[in-house]
């Protein structure tokens, strides 16, 4: 293996290691709004009342922890829905666009890989 070669599989690991870093970032910026919202916390109400704009915010705050930036307008909420059948729970959900900074190397990441992050949680 030429030397060349080693260089551009470790800088592919390392772009695969970001991908899936963002996509455990997605789903857990998901699943921690779900979960807010379900609990009617501080951060996602306004006086104890369910706040779009808190439960959003708080989203995005939640992203911007693990290094991502989300618009507003990829996340999903609905409350008093049902999951699996369930009814009674708040959902989630979240849409992140993945850019490589490699797309040659990684064909597949080339056009930008849609990232999605659902969760419910009882509330």
């Amino acid at each position: 293996m030429t030397h060349i070669h080693a260089e551009a599989i470790f800088v592919a690991v390392c772009e695969y290691a970001r991908f899936a870093w963002t996509t455990e970032a997605v789903q857990e910026a998901a699943f921690a709004g779900a979960r807010c919202i379900g609990m009617t916390l501080n951060a996602c109400s306004a006086n104890g009342v369910y706040s779009q704009s808190s439960a959003v915010a708080f989203i995005q705050s939640e992203a911007q922890n693990w290094g991502i930036t989300i618009p507003s307008a990829d996340i999903q909420i609905a409350t008093a829905t049902s999951c699996n059948g369930v009814a009674g729970f708040s959902q989630v959900q979240v849409t992140y666009t993945f850019q490589s900074f490699i797309p040659a190397l990684i064909n597949f990441l080339s056009t930008g890989e849609v990232i999605t992050g659902s969760a419910c949680f009882p509330g």
